[in-house]
């Protein structure tokens, strides 16, 4: 039997005498062996309580601290095996580890002696310093520190090159496993998409009815609706210089909506809502995006770990859909009754036209502001408020805007026909922006000519919808309010598993880890490269950083998770073995250890889940409140009368203009009597 001394040395540094508060009854087997770590050569190395100073395992910080120490043994020892299929990993590894780690040193040598003559001190005093800063007594200390912290990133490196190991990443285990790992792709349920966004300079999310925005807001919301109905550019990228956000081309990259305050409710409820009229049924679509708790969704009755399973282990996009449904919880039925019965709503092309006409008019024909110089009767504050504040999300149609005296004085929209613009019609086959006629075959359970850009999968051209929502967070240097114009590259709910295609990537290849110039870049037919998220932009210059974000995400997004994977799996293949011994609760070493890693994935899982809800449901009542406000906004009516007629925007001829307009309670009055 073999002991690892360096291992056991480590162990003792790293673990404190003084987080054991009594002595406990552990009983220990015949020899007082606790662990017994088998390496790929079958030589055992074992450790005994003592070896682990375990005295007492009575709360959480204990049974970390000792998890942290069995988990670092692992990876000591595994530096100190020499894998016959892997010769240049483990232990073929060790002395290039080494020697960065005495490099290391040295580095830090070098930094005290340059120290001390800039600090007029010593050598001694300035390692010191670089000592207690790093936690270390010595330089041996700080040897095995470097050592260490090298061997951990190596061997992390070294699961992530084993293919089997990154789908474990993105897919997960399945449910049916002992040891389960939830995957990225249903932890995190990630989208990639890209947007254009336009700041405004209006003050809080919350004026429902009087937002207020600039010239030149007005201006640029006009210019960009505008190249996007016109094809101007070649796509939607393209476009995106226009964007007022640092997102190179729109691309905002690989998108995680499930952490609260990642991204504003109204930006998540367009892309969720987009989901609900995307194919298959509306119940289906509502359910499968986990609306309301996208980490411990509940469905069909059953426990969470029952129905989860979307993409991992699902044959089909439809039977993932079948296991899942909007479930009892309160906020999760919420969210889903408002996302079937809102809708979206529709934002005429003549909208952004009358914005434009009217983007800098602010007196009327006597060269008088109205009312004194109130903002909220602009008339391109009339029209913005009217058709564009609304914080639900709204496609764009290919209408013109009716404005006349007798315009609503509710927020809804009146649109006419088809507006005579010069627009660019995307004909099924066509590429770039424009307006598309969205039929079944387009994979969308709705039916109408609305704004879009084409999108390549691979060698399939497909149409999405550009969504348009307002939205924003607070107001001064710190936030912002805007326009988002919105397109879904790839949805986690689509080509799961592929296409009849075989160019459409699925989801495991279209995040991929390599870029493509490496030989395991994912591939079809003779070799032809698939279309993915690494070479979605076409600029080659970006790939290998691409790719590298997507290794880093999943390896960042539950890191402690993953730990605890290894650990079981590990035990599970016979190279770790706990001994079976009591502990004083009555448990075993090895239970204490397992409900310690469940119990924290549970209360991470809970934190995540709660702050979610709470946003959600916030958001749902908020989206109430604005609906409801937005009816006062004031009457389109009156930007026409302010545009025709002078000071007060009243034809003094008119009786019904000058009682509108001068009468206290008139639509267009401000409160006050005007003369």
């Amino acid at each position: 039997m073999k002991k690892s001394k360096i291992a056991i040395t480590l162990m003792t540094a790293l673990l404190s005498v003084g987080t054991m508060t009594a002595c406990s009854d552990v009983k220990y087997d015949e020899n007082g062996v606790i662990l017994t770590y088998t390496g790929e050569d079958g030589d055992k190395h074992q450790y005994t309580a003592e070896d682990l100073l375990i005295e007492q395992l009575e709360d959480s910080s204990s049974y970390e601290t000792v998890f942290n120490t069995v988990y670092k043994m692992v990876i000591k020892n595994y530096f100190t095996i020499q894998d016959p299929d892997q010769p240049e990993y483990g232990a073929g590894q060790l002395a290039g580890l080494k020697e960065k780690a005495r490099n290391a040193v040295e580095g830090d040598k070098q930094t005290a002696k340059n120290n001390q003559d800039k600090n007029n001190s010593s050598y001694d005093k300035e390692f010191d310093e670089i000592l207690k800063s790093k936690n270390c007594k010595d330089e041996d200390e700080l040897f095995e520190s470097y050592l260490y912290q090298y061997e951990e990133e190596t061997f992390n490196k070294n699961f992530e090159n084993v293919d089997v190991n990154l789908r474990t990443l993105k897919k997960g285990t399945g449910f049916g496993a002992s040891n389960h790992f939830e995957g990225y792709f249903d932890a995190k349920v990630p989208y990639h998409i890209s947007h254009i966004l336009v700041k405004i300079e209006d003050s809080d999310s919350t004026n429902y009815a009087t937002a207020t925005v600039s010239q030149a807001n007005a201006k640029k919301l006009f210019t960009v609706a505008d190249a996007l109905a016109k094809g101007t550019y070649a796509s939607f990228a393209d476009a995106a210089f226009l964007s007022d956000d640092s997102a190179e081309r729109g691309d905002l990259g690989l998108v995680d909506m499930t952490k609260a305050g990642n991204y504003i409710n109204e930006f998540k409820y367009a892309v969720y809502a987009y989901e609900n009229f995307w194919g298959k049924t509306a119940e289906a679509q509502a359910s499968k995006v986990k609306i309301a708790d996208p980490v411990a969704y509940k469905g069909n009755g059953a426990d969470v770990e029952g129905v989860n399973h979307l993409v991992e282990d699902a044959a089909t996009e439809e039977e993932a859909y079948d296991h899942l449904t909007p479930g009892a919880d309160p906020v999760a039925a919420k969210a889903y009754t408002t996302l079937s019965s809102e809708g979206f709503s529709v934002i005429p092309f003549g909208a952004f036209e009358i914005l434009n006409s009217n983007y800098d008019r602010e007196t009327g024909a006597d060269g008088v502001k109205v009312h004194d110089g109130n903002a909220n009767f602009y008339p391109r504050n009339i029209f913005f408020n009217h058709y564009f504040n609304r914080h639900a999300f709204a496609l764009v149609s290919p209408n013109a805007a009716i404005v006349s005296e007798n315009s609503p004085t509710d927020y809804l929209d009146t649109i006419g026909a088809a507006s005579a613009t010069g627009i660019n019609m995307l004909a099924d086959g066509a590429t770039g922006t424009g307006f598309h006629n969205f039929t079944a075959a387009d994979g969308v359970n709705f039916t109408g000519t609305y704004l879009a850009t084409s999108i390549k999968l691979g060698n399939k051209v497909v149409y999405r919808p550009i969504l348009v929502v307002r939205g924003g967070s607070g107001s001064g240097e710190g936030g912002y309010q805007g326009i988002h114009f919105i397109v879904v590259n790839r949805s986690p709910f689509e080509y799961i598993n592929g296409d009849e295609d075989a160019s459409v990537a699925s989801l495991e290849n279209y995040y991929t880890t390599y870029f493509p110039s490496q030989s395991r870049y994912p591939t079809y037919g003779e070799g032809t490269k698939l279309q993915t998220y690494v070479n979605f932009s076409g600029n080659s210059a970006n790939y290998q950083t691409r790719a590298e974000e997507v290794l880093n995400t999943l390896k960042e997004f539950n890191k402690d998770g993953l730990k605890y994977f290894m650990f079981k799996k590990y035990l599970e293949a016979g190279k770790l073995a706990i001994a079976d011994i009591q502990l004083k609760n009555g448990s075993t070493l090895k239970d204490a250890l397992y409900k310690w890693m469940d119990r924290s994935q549970e209360y991470d899982t809970y934190d995540l889940t709660n702050e979610w809800e709470n946003s959600w449901a916030t958001y749902m009542d908020s989206l109430t409140k604005s609906t409801s406000i937005q009816k006062q906004a004031i009457s389109k009516g009156c930007a026409i009368y302010y545009n025709d007629h002078a000071r007060g925007g009243a034809d003094k001829t008119d009786p019904k203009q000058q009682a509108a307009w001068d009468e206290v309670g008139g639509i267009c009055n401000d409160g006050n009597k005007h003369n």
